[in-house]
């Protein structure tokens, strides 16, 4: 696994720690039912995006390495 596709998959995985945190906290707060909701939203928004950016790097990961296995074969590598 590559540096940056690494560094996804944390990203992915602290968004998801951050997003149970966020449960956590906001049960213990008893805060009140919008801004919990608003919470949740936002914390999924930004874990869907997360994942998107993840099929993205990954994308460019497969493109790069295409290239790369492309130039080594036409003895440009």
């Amino acid at each position: 696994m590559s540096v940056i596709e690494k560094a996804v998959v944390d990203l992915a995985n602290a968004l998801d720690t951050l997003e149970a945190k966020i449960e956590t906290r906001l049960d213990e707060q008893n805060v009140s039912g919008d801004a919990i909701s608003a919470a949740r939203r936002q914390a999924r928004a930004a874990k869907d995006q997360a994942e998107i950016a993840s099929k993205g790097v990954g994308a460019a990961i497969s493109d790069i390495k295409a290239l790369l296995a492309k130039s080594e074969t036409n003895g440009k590598g």
